[in-house]
C-alpha cells in the first residue's frame, strides 16, 4: 500500500487573550499585514500608541466572551475576536465572530479547522448560533466558514461609519443548538371558529373539509374546529371587541 502524503490536522487549542503589551503587538503585527487590511473594513495600518490604547479599551469589554488566540503545532496561528448580538429568537444567546489568521499560515487550511474548534469553545461558554459577515472579494474565509458548518444567508450591503464606504459582504450562521424549526418541534395549528357550522351535518361537513384544505395550502399541520355551543358558553353581557364595536355601536353583544 503506498505511503500517503497527507499530513493530518494539527491539534487546535486556545488561549485567552490579555490586555497586555506582548498580546497587544501580534494581533497588531498580524492586522497590519497588506492582504489582512485588504480584507478588513478599515484599510489602514494602525500605529503602536492609539492600538495599545484601542486594544486594551475595546477588546475586553465583555469579560463573558474574551478574544482568543488558536494554537497548532506549538504556535499562535490565529486571532479570534467575538461580540454578542441579536439571535433569531428571544430565548437563544449569540454573538458575532470575526477571525484574522497569522499571515505566514495561510493556504493551510487552519482558517477552517480554528473556526470549527471555535464551536465547541462557545458552547461551553452557553452560545446557540454564531454570525459572521467577510467581504464578498474574500474567497478563502468564505470558504473557511463554508468548511466550518456555516450556512451562507446572502449578501448584503455594509456601511463601513469611519470610512464611508458601501461594500459587498456574505452573511454566515452557524447553529451550535438546534432551532425550534430544525428540530421539528414546532406545530401549526389552523382555527376554525364556531361559525364554521351551517346548519345542517351535511352543510357542516362540506365547510369543514373545505376549511381543512385551505388550511393544509397555507401549511397549517392541523386544524382545531370549535364544536361547543355558543348560547350556553357566550353570555350576552360580555364587552364588544373593538373590530365587533365598529359595525355595531352597542359595547355589548
Amino acid at each position: 500500500m503506498p505511503n500517503s502524503t497527507h499530513n493530518p490536522a494539527p491539534e487546535i487549542s486556545f488561549e485567552i487573550a490579555r490586555p497586555i503589551e506582548m498580546h497587544a503587538r501580534r494581533v497588531m503585527i498580524w492586522r497590519n499585514d497588506p492582504d489582512t487590511l485588504r480584507n478588513f473594513y478599515h484599510h489602514d495600518p494602525k500605529s503602536w500608541e492609539s492600538f495599545w490604547d484601542e486594544y486594551r479599551r475595546v477588546y475586553f469589554v465583555d469579560p463573558s466572551l474574551p478574544p482568543v488566540f488558536a494554537w497548532a503545532n506549538g504556535k499562535p496561528v490565529a486571532f479570534v475576536r467575538f461580540a454578542r448580538r441579536e439571535a433569531t429568537s428571544a430565548r437563544r444567546r449569540a454573538c458575532d465572530v470575526s477571525i484574522n489568521l497569522r499571515p505566514d499560515m495561510r493556504g493551510q487550511g487552519l482558517g477552517g479547522g480554528v473556526l470549527t474548534k471555535m464551536q465547541d469553545f462557545l458552547r461551553g461558554l452557553g452560545i446557540d448560533e454564531i454570525h459572521a459577515e467577510v467581504r464578498l472579494g474574500n474567497v478563502a474565509s468564505q470558504r473557511a466558514f463554508e468548511r466550518a458548518g456555516f450556512r451562507g444567508m446572502g449578501e448584503d450591503d455594509h456601511l463601513v461609519d469611519a470610512s464611508g464606504e458601501v461594500c459587498r459582504i456574505v452573511r454566515f450562521v452557524r447553529h451550535l443548538t438546534p432551532t425550534h424549526w430544525d428540530s421539528g418541534g414546532v406545530y401549526v395549528i389552523a382555527e376554525a371558529g364556531s361559525n364554521w357550522r351551517m346548519g345542517t351535518p351535511e352543510r357542516d361537513l362540506a365547510m369543514a373539509k373545505a376549511l381543512i384544505d385551505v388550511a393544509v395550502a397555507a401549511g397549517a399541520d392541523a386544524v382545531k374546529f370549535q364544536t361547543f355551543s355558543t348560547s350556553r358558553l357566550v353570555t350576552r353581557r360580555a364587552p364588544k371587541a373593538q373590530y365587533q364595536m365598529a359595525d355595531v355601536a352597542d359595547a355589548e353583544t
